[in-house]
């Protein structure tokens, strides 16, 4: 981790923290302007580890998943933060985190203590009111998460996440990689590469070197994902 400085990295930041912090007052995100610390994560290194007390952190740049490791060792993605999202806020409650927050690029956020935004949040409605609403929308997507896994098979579970999250499997500089894959779609790693072999069989998909995947029937894998390919 690197902390880069607070002249360096704080402009352009007002509009991050107006997306992120909507219905606070703007005197309040001057004063989180102020007291951020802006860092740049390399790929592989933790923001924060699973039992911790969190800072709140705003995904500047890059991508991060959240990752739980059950009691019987199985590593589980339950989402991704990429640009303007937030995580950490259970901080904020001085609740310790369930999850890992691992960056899977190189990832430069803003943060700050959770007692910051907690002080700020007990002077501001407006901003206890978007913690609020961040930590419901973030449960919300875990829920919806959680309730459609056992009702789908080991194949739609995968091509469902390889639909999802296509522009970073698929895209021409890639982020996710086949390794990623059994941690998002929630089943062991064997299981994941049976799948995927059934798919390159069917000409959805194909492997590419050691990590990587192309999508070869866009229109395919749609179905399988049982999504429409518009969305």
């Amino acid at each position: 981790m690197i902390n880069l400085g607070f002249r360096s990295v704080t402009a352009g930041l007002e509009p991050v923290l107006d997306e992120a912090f909507p219905s606070s007052r703007a005197e309040t995100r001057r004063w989180l302007l102020q007291s951020v610390e802006v860092t740049q994560h390399g790929s592989g290194e933790y923001l924060f580890r699973q039992g911790s007390r969190t800072p709140v952190l705003v995904v500047l740049h890059g991508w991060t998943a959240f990752r739980r490791t059950s009691p019987d060792g199985r590593v589980v993605i339950p989402r991704l933060a990429g640009p303007g999202q937030v995580a950490g806020l259970l901080g904020v409650s001085d609740l310790s985190t369930p999850v890992d927050l691992l960056a899977i690029t190189g990832v430069r956020t803003a943060g700050w203590s959770a007692k910051t935004i907690r002080a700020a949040a007990a002077a501001d409605s407006g901003l206890a009111l978007d913690t609020v609403d961040q930590m419901a929308v973030a449960m919300d997507l875990l829920s919806e998460r959680l309730d459609s896994l056992p009702s789908q098979d080991s194949r739609r579970r995968v091509a469902r996440m390889l639909w999802s999250y296509r522009e970073l499997f698929f895209g021409e500089e890639p982020v996710l990689t086949r390794g990623h894959l059994a941690g998002l779609v929630g089943t062991s790693a064997e299981m994941t590469r049976r799948v995927l072999r059934r798919l390159e069989e069917m000409g959805v998909v194909a492997r590419v070197g050691r990590s990587s995947l192309q999508l070869l029937d866009e229109e395919q894998l749609a179905g399988l994902a049982d999504l429409p390919v518009s969305t």
